[in-house]
């Protein structure tokens, strides 16, 4: 487990044993994300298993999730 508090991180992934009905991640790094919205938006756009919803964005597979991760970390 990731205790590094020194850093900023954009976004927390929602752990599967909560069991929400979708895998989603959520947006904290407020400052980040609202001068990248336009990118978020349009990656999801383009991302068929992606959808931003406020300051979540939900996944439809657990590949959809790793595109996220690879692309936004």
């Amino acid at each position: 487990m990731d205790f590094d508090f020194s850093r900023e991180k954009r976004f927390i992934i929602i752990p599967a044993n909560l069991e929400f009905s979708k895998l989603m991640v959520i947006l904290t790094d407020m400052a980040y994300w609202y001068t990248h919205h336009e990118e978020l938006k349009d990656w999801c756009d383009t991302q068929l298993g992606a959808e931003q919803v406020g300051m979540t964005v939900d996944f439809a597979s657990e590949q959809d999730l790793m595109m996220f991760i690879l692309r936004w970390s």
